[in-house]
């Protein structure tokens, strides 16, 4: 016997998950997925509870489809650090360097590399320590190159990589977005395509894809396996290693 069923039939409340679905298209990908779960969730609740049971109250059968990331190609990247090697002195200039080789050449998080203290660089083992969420540690891994760049600004003493103190997170987005304008790019640049970049070449050079996942972070593979829908053999076939900046320290 159904419990607390409306005298409606539950009309009202197909139409309050109709104008709520509907409304769900503005949001982020993620958002609405959040919100998908949520919606099936209550479902199979009232079903548990026998609280309501009607024919259309059937959760959806798909989530919106999965956003790729935007991210570079190879060549794009080549053209950014041949920018980057310019002797150009100033502080925006610098400020780009660091932040482009600290987000594409070990896939930091835009809010780790603006707040990166220096005691947490290794160069001896060629480690960044990093704490993720919930306090949980994870290492980056230097290439070679990006080596030199830390060694190179961090000649005076001062507890974070960008001075005194972080890098605001507005401005480490407006010199990578100058970066992509100077560096040749036809397309807006921001710090996410540039982590994204730093995945997608390693993963379609032949990384591991728990590797990849310790690397960039990531407490769950789901949120690695985003990278797998990208075009892999286009990306591998303009690899001819795990990472540029690897195959230049190389050279």
């Amino acid at each position: 016997m159904k419990q607390n069923l409306p005298e409606d039939g539950g009309i009202a409340l197909k139409k309050r998950i109709q104008e709520s679905v509907a409304s769900w298209g503005k949001l982020a990908p993620k958002s609405r997925r959040r919100k998908f779960s949520a919606l099936n969730s209550f479902i199979d609740w009232l079903k548990a509870e026998k609280k309501l049971e009607i024919p259309w109250l059937t959760p959806p059968s798909k989530t919106p489809p999965t956003k790729i990331p935007n991210f570079l190609s190879v060549d794009e990247c080549m053209s950014l650090i041949s920018y980057l090697e310019k002797p150009i002195n100033d502080e925006a200039f610098h400020q780009q360097k660091l932040l482009f080789y600290l987000l594409y050449g070990c896939g930091l998080r835009v809010s780790e590399a603006c707040g990166l203290l220096r005691e947490n660089i290794s160069f001896e083992k060629r480690q960044i320590r990093l704490w993720g969420k919930g306090g949980k540690q994870r290492i980056a891994v230097m290439p070679g190159k990006v080596v030199e760049v830390l060694k190179a600004s961090l000649s005076s003493p001062r507890p974070f990589v960008f001075g005194d103190e972080p890098l605001p997170t507005r401005t480490a987005y407006e010199r990578i977005r100058q970066l992509g304008k100077v560096g040749g790019l036809l397309k807006p640049l921001n710090p996410h395509a540039l982590r994204h970049s730093y995945a997608s070449h390693l993963l379609a050079s032949g990384s591991d894809l728990r590797v990849l996942q310790q690397l960039l972070g990531h407490q769950s593979l789901a949120a690695t396996e985003i990278y797998t829908h990208l075009d892999v053999d286009q990306l591998a076939r303009s690899m001819e290693e795990y990472h540029p900046l690897s195959k230049k320290n190389k050279d």
